[in-house]
């Protein structure tokens, strides 16, 4: 995927222009794309913590975790149109 980064764009802009362009493929990488973002992110605010970078299609199961991301108790779910399903076990 190529994006071009304006270093004068605000963060949430070249974050934007990340999920643009991958919404824009035909392979529809978006939701792969948003459990990166998140990711690097957790990456970055929790530096000393081990986020994990299992595949995206990993079942919570096989990692033993209880979302894409789990630190400590909280689970991180990253869902593009989460099914009501897991919008109540997240309640």
């Amino acid at each position: 995927m190529k994006v071009d980064i304006d270093p004068n764009k605000p963060v949430s802009g070249i974050v934007a222009d990340i999920r643009r362009t991958a919404r824009s493929r035909s392979d529809k990488p978006a939701g792969i794309v948003a459990q990166h973002l998140v990711g690097a992110k957790l990456e970055l605010r929790f530096p000393g913590l081990d986020i994990g970078r299992d595949k995206v299609n990993a079942a919570h199961q096989q990692t033993n975790r209880q979302g894409d991301f789990q630190l400590g108790n909280t689970a991180f779910h990253v869902k593009m149109s989460p099914m009501q399903k897991l919008i109540a076990r997240a309640q």
